[in-house]
């Protein structure tokens, strides 16, 4: 495929709009330059206070804000930006109580993993909410993700299994949360069977989301970053783990000391390529996320991030998000990196699927995708005995979407292709449902 034959890309969801910048600026920045950047987005919203409450990727960065706006003298200007950020000290709470739900039940599983001797890693939000932010009630999010390695994953699953966790449906595709589970076909609504997780899946997807009795929901990660499904290619980042609880800054917290959080720069990297990919609420606060790791980690080790960064093929990804990180927040990030990784040479692969957002919705996406699944196929091909053969790639697809037979397959290839073809016409809102880490 021809590189002209790709459209001009899109401007990425994990890039601020205007106002965000202006908001992020006011959770970041130090305390003079904040302030004025509080009022300039209060005077920016003004007309659109409203429309906030439906904005997912602003809301999410209230209870942050809240966190500096308390501190700060209140003029009658922008009364209805300072009721907002003083009515989201509701959101504050009731995050913290559900983050305190989320550590009690992550120290269990640590517990029960421990027992059958399964070593286990917290990663994203709540790790951030106790290292990065220091309090548990300024991270809002949907789930908490655990890792364990991957050669331990099944006895992993049956302690979740035991432990009253449930497999959520096989996550597949769709085009916007205003959809949500109508875009879907019923048989993708359907948990997926323990059974079905066996190596042919375990090696193409990198985590899973569970759902206890409770109401609360985990990812359990066998591998940290989506689309890196090799074994052994995590044995770095286990190696540099350190213990939760030696990093935790959140008062009244007690992460079990059997829960493990990776080496600060394997950590950020993560939070980048994460962000990176195309979601229906766009991802901002990776800015939060980033910069305050490494006002919580100064030393980082920028050589580690930058070797695994040019390892895993995520420099054209990393470098302008470092150097927005830069920017925005004024972090302390090394030029010379980002001049570093910016200037990696790129395979002709990679070169043309540059105007392509990871997981984007429209059609370049889901060719990536279609790509990815045919890609692992042949390497399974390769790699697997001849006592235990990969199916043909029509199964190969079936079994790993979840899909009961291939007729119906094909039927959720074809509705994918007409919504992907016309999604350019029909932008998803940020209002919708998105990833909740």
């Amino acid at each position: 495929m021809a590189a002209s034959s790709f459209a001009p890309a899109a401007v990425p969801t994990w890039r601020p709009t205007p106002a965000q910048e202006q908001l992020l600026q006011a959770c970041l920045l130090p305390e003079a330059p904040a302030q004025a950047a509080f009022r300039a987005w209060a005077a920016h919203t003004a007309p659109h206070t409203a429309s906030l409450l439906s904005d997912a990727a602003t809301w999410r960065l209230l209870p942050l804000l809240w966190s500096r706006w308390r501190r700060w003298p209140h003029t009658g200007e922008a009364a209805a930006a300072h009721a907002l950020v003083a009515e989201s000290l509701a959101e504050v709470k009731r995050t913290w109580l559900e983050n305190h739900r989320r550590l009690k039940a992550a120290n269990a599983l640590a517990e029960q993993l421990a027992a059958v001797g399964v070593p286990v890693m917290l990663v994203k939000g709540l790790p951030l909410a106790l290292q990065a932010y220091g309090d548990l009630g300024l991270r809002p999010m949907g789930d908490f993700d655990l890792v364990v390695p991957f050669a331990q994953v099944q006895p992993a699953l049956q302690v979740l299994a035991a432990s009253g966790w449930r497999p959520l449906p096989t996550p597949l595709k769709h085009s916007s949360g205003e959809e949500g589970e109508a875009a879907l076909p019923p048989w993708a609504l359907q948990p997926r069977p323990l059974q079905a997780f066996d190596a042919l899946f375990l090696q193409v997807r990198h985590s899973h989301g569970f759902r206890h009795a409770s109401g609360l929901e985990a990812d359990l990660h066998w591998f940290v970053f989506q689309g890196h499904c090799d074994p052994g290619v995590d044995e770095g980042i286990w190696r540099g783990a350190a213990a939760l609880a030696s990093v935790n800054r959140a008062p009244g917290c007690q992460p079990s000391p059997l829960l493990l959080v990776p080496d600060p720069a394997d950590h950020l990297l993560l939070v980048l390529s994460h962000a990176a990919r195309w979601d229906v609420v766009p991802a901002v606060r990776w800015l939060a996320d980033a910069a305050l790791l490494l006002r919580a980690a100064p030393t980082l080790d920028w050589d580690r991030l930058r070797l695994e960064a040019r390892r895993r093929r995520l420099t054209a990804v990393v470098a302008p998000m470092l150097a927005l990180l830069q920017e925005q927040a004024q972090a302390a990030v090394p030029s010379a990196v980002v001049r570093e990784l910016a200037e990696v040479r790129r395979s002709r692969r990679e070169r043309l699927l540059a105007p392509v957002q990871p997981g984007s919705p429209d059609w370049r996406g889901g060719v990536e995708e279609v790509r990815y699944l045919h890609r692992r196929w042949r390497q399974l091909r390769r790699r697997t005995r001849a006592v235990d053969p990969v199916p043909d790639f029509h199964r190969f697809v079936r079994h790993v979407l979840g899909a009961p037979d291939l007729p119906s397959l094909d039927a959720y290839a074809l509705a994918q292709l007409q919504r992907r073809l016309g999604w350019a016409r029909s932008t998803p809102q940020a209002s919708g449902q998105a990833d909740s880490t």
